[in-house]
């Protein structure tokens, strides 16, 4: 894969995707990470505190956002990364919306390890499919 990635978002931001956030910052992409109102920020502040930016100018590349109602911003990623509960009806719903808002071509990616890739996308549309399998 040969593909720049300009822009990510990330969905949840517990420790691990709040850590993947940092991360994209961390290589000078902006990020907007996804959650419900108010977590997005603390998972920002919990990297600041943690360590998890390389320094902490670094925290201003992610945009906390609200998954209610800022999801049309996803639009704006190269990279999509979801990281939330573990539980597959929860991801596929959030797929989804996702799918409904994202730009074609964007990646798309999972932290869930636990259950297949195949499992998680089952019933997503072709496109989303295609990109789903690009980024894993």
């Amino acid at each position: 894969m040969n593909e720049t990635v300009k822009a990510a978002a990330v969905f949840g931001a517990g420790s691990m995707g709040g850590g993947i956030a940092a991360r994209f910052a961390n290589a000078g992409v902006p990020v907007l990470l996804f959650d419900k109102p108010g977590l997005a920020k603390s998972g920002v502040e919990r990297q600041l505190k943690a360590g998890g930016f390389m320094h902490p100018t670094c925290a201003k590349l992610v945009r906390p956002c609200s998954v209610e109602d800022e999801i049309a911003r996803v639009v704006e990623a190269d990279w999509i990364v979801e990281a939330v509960i573990k539980d597959v009806a929860v991801k596929r719903d959030l797929y989804a919306r996702i799918d409904a808002a994202r730009k074609p071509g964007s990646l798309v990616s999972s932290n869930f390890s636990t259950v297949s890739l195949a499992r998680l996308i089952e019933g997503a549309s072709p496109a989303f499919v295609e990109r789903a399998r690009a980024g894993a």
